[in-house]
């Protein structure tokens, strides 16, 4: 009897440690938002948070809009799904946003919500500047640099004001992080991936489930 439950615990713990194979057809577009998040995060060596972020937010670009039932200006936008109200924060703290190459001064929030929407990369930059000011944020407070990270991935979704408790965003951010987006790299460092000629590829990863 202790032997079968000896056997039934161990087998039991092996099940719980496989990591099950997923597919997923990524197209050419999405590895360039990728990509992009990838170039954008550098700048505060988030270069992979950034990407899970716009993974788990819109699957990397092919949902751009938030909730349609909301008013325009509480809707969040583009890739990152960037709301109104964090852009203007972020063009506050950070005077190079306030001008955009093609839209000009983005006084009015109609200019603000078409560059969100129309143009990733600056989409992406917004993001990864909200995401570092809740991070230094964070530290100032005396938090640890994984314990900063993790409490601003969480304040992005939720808000500085009520960052979410039961930790189901954070946990989706780093499945992807340690996973689709590593194996992602890994391919387009070995080569597997041109950034030059993209096109449709089907990834396939370990989930970890």
């Amino acid at each position: 009897m202790i032997l079968r439950i000896k056997i039934s615990v161990l087998l039991l713990m092996l099940a719980s440690s496989v990591a099950y194979a997923t597919e997923i057809d990524l197209s050419a577009e999405q590895q360039r938002i990728l990509l992009l998040a990838y170039k954008e995060g550098k700048r505060f060596g988030f270069e992979r948070t950034t990407q899970s972020l716009v993974f788990a937010e819109t699957i990397a670009g092919r949902y751009n809009i938030g909730d349609t039932d909301q008013k325009v200006g509480e809707r969040a936008y583009g890739v990152g799904q960037i709301k109104l109200s964090t852009a203007r924060e972020v063009l506050a703290k950070h005077r190079r946003f306030r001008t955009h190459p093609k839209y000009g001064v983005l006084k009015y929030d109609e200019q603000l919500i078409t560059a969100l929407m129309s143009d990733e990369e600056f989409n992406i930059r917004v993001a990864v500047y909200h995401l570092h000011d809740l991070y230094v944020k964070f530290k100032q407070d005396g938090e640890s640099d994984k314990r900063a990270l993790d409490l601003s991935i969480k304040a992005y979704n939720c808000g500085l004001n009520r960052i979410c408790a039961n930790g189901k965003y954070l946990r989706r951010v780093k499945q992807f992080r340690n996973t689709l987006i590593k194996e992602f790299n890994r391919r387009v460092a070995a080569g597997e991936i041109d950034p030059g000629n993209l096109t449709g590829i089907q990834l396939a990863y370990k989930d970890g489930k």
